[in-house]
């Protein structure tokens, strides 16, 4: 079964086995968040008045930021299975105890429910991820990531449908507790994948490369950290638009409850065939920059709407798009912007991001909030004013993030310099070689020239196996540097693609290409230049004289001599001169 499922999604079947491991690990967890979320809402928007929630935001901000810090330095010696199971069993228990409190019906409950919820949720889905990079490289995870997300999504389609239902059967606390089981529940196969050899106890911060460099020391961090922040704030407005709307239209708990639980059920199954059916063609396609693109991109539109048309509709579809985008296709991709990082590196900026900067958004928006409500009424059109502002700030952001990554995986692949024989560091690193070379597809001259000088020194054949594709780039400066590999390495196959740039449109590629048809082709080139020497352009003309002085073959010295004592007898001083450049480089002896 595993190996029928690896062939069909064209991935090995190892591959797909930690695939099928993580995806059930994040089903549980996804189910169980989505469960008591709905319980979180319910009670929240039941009891209390929503303009109570931007107080919550700024509280889960502070109260997130105190526990993730704690938590990383309780695991900091654990390996990442460690910390996901330790905190799954410690989640469980928590809410076990909150089953117990919502059935006392205390006011502060729901507010002490709520903040707990963000904040295990989040370290979760953090330890969860941080576990699947460190059994996974770079071009595994673009493989397999979109795989392990589906486990995710069929968790939270579960979690949503038998929340609906079961919130007008059961009590919310008998959900809550649901919840608690299912965490427990992926424990035994993290431990089983240890025995495995899945996943060993990782080196000490010291010993992995980028452990010298400061948190801040690049700006590709830096804008990772601002875009980052941004889509926190941005999510958290969205958040509070939606829940406005849904209180006014849903004033008891089992009506909220019910409809949440059909809401989250919706988005599990639209990000699910999302996942399904369009992921892995759109990140092929658009690549980790283009793909986490859409998410900003649809929240704008989503933005223009509500303040064309606010109400419930416009609150609901803009969550809607933040919701699915946000599990799947955003998440997927997002993930990948780290691997260019070195290990060191990589590790401190996810956690500082992950466990401060998303949490300071929280707390930012809930200040956003309280001052957009003061200034102009904390309604769904004013606040998708301040969507619209912070979304151009996270636009920047990933601008300056699509630049230095490229930048990122060249120092990364100079680091882990191919070709020595000794590496002090895990071979899974050496996937974002695989990246580099993926970027040969962009249609961006400047990161396709910068892929090639990478590959050129660290990865020639992967450059040799793709050349000929950029032979046909929208670029003239990607062509010629095409055609100048093409000659200094002369593979098999490349004399006709060479031959049809002889024609392009842009001069210096038809200089480029005659020279390299040439050196491909070594014999029977006066025939072809004949015609170039008598162009009335100065460039292709003398192109086209330096080639036939440097490579006329025997048979062809004859009129090759000729034609090239004409030139040196009357021709202009710069053809005379590619005339004799040519001459000076030609190998063998002879009456030329």
């Amino acid at each position: 079964m595993i190996r029928l499922l690896a062939e069909r999604l064209q991935i090995e079947a190892d591959e797909m086995r930690r695939a099928l491991a993580l995806g059930a690990v994040l089903f549980a967890v996804s189910g169980s968040y989505t469960l008591v979320k709905t319980v979180r809402d319910a009670e929240f928007l039941s009891q209390l008045p929503v303009a109570l929630l931007p107080y919550v935001f700024i509280g889960v901000g502070v109260l997130t930021l105190i526990a993730a810090i704690s938590f990383m330095r309780l695991t900091e010696r654990l390996s990442t299975w460690e910390s996901l199971a330790g905190g799954a069993l410690v989640s469980a228990f928590s809410l076990l105890l909150f089953a117990y409190l919502l059935g006392l019906r205390a006011r502060w409950v729901p507010v002490a429910f709520y903040l707990w919820v963000n904040v295990y949720g989040l370290i979760l889905m953090s330890q969860f991820w941080a576990f699947a990079s460190s059994v996974s490289n770079p071009r595994e995870a673009r493989r397999t990531f979109g795989a392990v997300g589906v486990g995710g999504l069929l968790g939270a389609l579960s979690g949503g449908l038998l929340a609906a239902p079961l919130a007008q059967r059961w009590t919310l606390s008998a959900l809550v507790t649901v919840a608690a089981a299912l965490l427990v529940a992926p424990v035994p196969l993290l431990r089983a994948s240890v025995r495995r050899a899945v996943e060993t106890r990782p080196e000490p911060e010291g010993a992995l490369p980028g452990h010298e460099c400061p948190l801040l020391c690049r700006s590709y961090v830096r804008w990772l950290i601002v875009a980052a922040f941004c889509a926190v704030v941005v999510s958290a407005l969205v958040d509070y638009q939606f829940k406005l709307e849904i209180q006014r239209r849903f004033p008891e708990r089992r009506d909220l409850a019910s409809f949440l639980g059909w809401f989250y059920s919706a988005v599990s199954v639209a990000a699910l065939l999302l996942q399904l059916f369009v992921t892995r063609g759109l990140m092929q396609r658009l690549g980790a920059a283009g793909s986490v693109s859409l998410l900003p991109a649809g929240l704008a539109l989503g933005a223009g709407f509500a303040i064309a048309a606010p109400g419930f509709a416009a609150a609901t579809a803009s969550r809607m798009w933040d919701q699915v985008m946000g599990v799947s296709l955003s998440k997927v991709a997002g993930e990948l912007f780290y691997f260019p990082l070195e290990p060191g590196l990589r590790r401190r900026v996810k956690s500082f991001i992950e466990a401060g900067v998303e949490r300071l958004g929280e707390g930012v928006a809930g200040l956003l909030i309280l001052g957009v409500g003061a200034l102009a009424g904390a309604g769904t059109r004013s606040l998708a004013v301040s969507v619209v502002v912070v979304l151009g700030l996270w636009i920047v952001a990933w601008l300056g993030v699509r630049r230095g990554y490229l930048v990122e995986l060249g120092r990364n692949v100079r680091r882990l310099n191919l070709g020595h024989q000794r590496m002090p560091f895990s071979l899974r690193e050496a996937g974002v070689i695989r990246e580099v070379a993926r970027q040969l597809d962009s249609p961006y001259e400047r990161v396709v020239l910068q892929s090639v000088e990478m590959l050129e020194e660290n990865a020639p054949e992967l450059l040799s196996a793709r050349v000929a594709g950029l032979l046909k780039h929208a670029s003239p400066a990607v062509r010629v540097r095409a055609l100048r590999w093409i000659r200094s390495r002369r593979p098999e196959g490349m004399l006709e693609p060479v031959s049809a740039l002889m024609h392009d449109a842009d001069r210096q590629v038809q200089g480029e290409a005659l020279v390299t048809y040439c050196a491909l082709r070594r014999v029977g080139v006066a025939g072809a230049l004949e015609q170039l020497i008598g162009s009335d352009d100065p460039s292709l003309r003398r192109a086209a004289l330096a080639c036939l002085a440097e490579h006329a073959g025997p048979a062809e010295e004859g009129r090759a001599y000729a034609v090239l004592e004409d030139i040196l007898a009357r021709g202009a001083v710069e053809d005379r001169v590619a005339v004799t450049e040519g001459l000076g480089r030609r190998a063998s002896p002879g009456r030329l």
